[in-house]
């Protein structure tokens, strides 16, 4: 199979997977109430049809007849007009007694059908990667001139940097130890303010959500010519902080501090503050919507919560996604005829046949053309 084409349906198997995870994902948390195990939903809809578009795949070129879409011989069905025919060759080389064969074909449909996917991927991923790039090297330089502050201990014993940045509006959690905070709440702050502030980046670190935000993005620039993973990705990062809210309530037994400090911080973007405009290192977040919950939040009924329905549900979702189809431009190798009886009985190709029997030296060589 030409490597457009293998390209091609790499793309559109992974976009069917995903579109199907993404969508299932989007219906679901409609009906699920807890971030907590939304926030397992977002991460099983973003990274689950990376595998399981890869396991059918390798299934389907290994010869298991997994379920396959070709799109070209489909576009040949429903087109109104007459397609150019697709030309099937099936070698089939005997050499000392060890029967061998060849197939390969042309088709000048999935071939149009292959490179017009491959460009709108290729320029899908090109924008958003640019405006990825543009949001990584933003933080970059807002964070490029901390000065470091002190240390915190993490709950799994490791020591988180405190850090602070005059170029920030808004505290940030990165890398996997480092906490940076804006000038202005280390100045001008109370200290529950920062207290509660730097809990809620503390438990981004012991989420791990740095490295989990950046695999969300780059998995959504990768997938930018389908937008339901940009949709799955905003919810993420939204269930994200009103979890790590819920914990800091939890460890500073304090939600007016939060929500006051979020009021705060949430004044550059009132067009009556002096501080309209300011810099932002990343995107913004809902700040007056999560005030808003953590207002309703009681610090003694916040508590971890069982996990084990969601993960159930997860896992009936990833075998729907297993049973999903290959979708290919052009057919899977193990679907072109093994013999000229084949080719010729086989509706995918029937036409002209075109038998070649040549006499080698180590055996016999017969050549198959089929013309569809």
């Amino acid at each position: 199979m030409p490597i457009i084409d293998v390209v091609a349906t790499a793309i559109l198997t992974y976009a069917a997977h995903s579109i199907a995870a993404c969508g299932i994902a989007l219906v679901a948390a409609r009906f699920i109430r807890l971030p907590q195990d939304r926030d397992v939903i977002w991460k099983a809809a973003l990274v689950a049809p990376i595998v399981t578009a890869a396991v059918a795949m390798i299934l389907s070129t290994s010869g298991v007849r997994s379920p396959f879409i070709d799109l070209a011989h489909a576009a040949r069905h429903i087109s109104p007009t007459q397609l150019p025919g697709r030309r099937v060759q099936v070698r089939v080389i005997k050499e000392d007694g060890e029967p061998h064969v060849d197939r390969s074909f042309t088709d000048p449909v999935a071939s149009a059908i292959s490179t017009g996917v491959v460009v709108i991927a290729i320029l899908a991923f090109g924008v958003a990667s640019a405006r990825l790039v543009i949001r990584r090297r933003r933080l970059a330089g807002a964070i490029s001139d901390r000065r470091h502050i002190g240390e915190l201990a993490l709950t799994d014993g490791g020591i988180a940097l405190v850090s602070s940045s005059c170029e920030l509006q808004t505290p940030v959690a990165f890398n996997r130890t480092e906490i940076c905070l804006p000038d202005d709440v280390v100045r001008e702050f109370s200290e529950s303010h920062r207290r509660s502030l730097i809990a809620h980046e503390v438990a981004h670190l012991e989420r791990r959500d740095p490295a989990w935000f950046l695999a969300t993005e780059v998995i959504a620039a990768l997938s930018a010519f389908q937008p339901l993973t940009a949709a799955v990705a905003r919810a993420f990062r939204r269930d994200v902080e009103l979890i790590c809210d819920e914990i800091a309530v939890r460890r500073t037994n304090d939600q007016h501090s939060l929500i006051s400090a979020l009021a705060l911080l949430a004044s550059p973007f009132d067009p009556r503050s002096s501080l309209h405009g300011a810099a932002t290192a990343y995107d913004g977040s809902p700040l007056v919507g999560r005030a808003e919950r953590i207002a309703s939040l009681r610090p003694d009924s916040v508590h971890a919560i069982e996990r084990g329905p969601v993960l159930c549900a997860v896992a009936a979702a990833l075998a729907i996604l297993c049973a999903l189809p290959v979708v290919s431009a052009a057919p899977r190798l193990t679907d072109l005829p093994l013999n000229p009886a084949d080719a010729i009985s086989n509706p995918h190709f029937k036409g002209a046949v075109n038998i070649d029997d040549r006499a080698t030296m180590n055996g016999i060589r017969r050549t198959v053309t089929v013309f569809r």
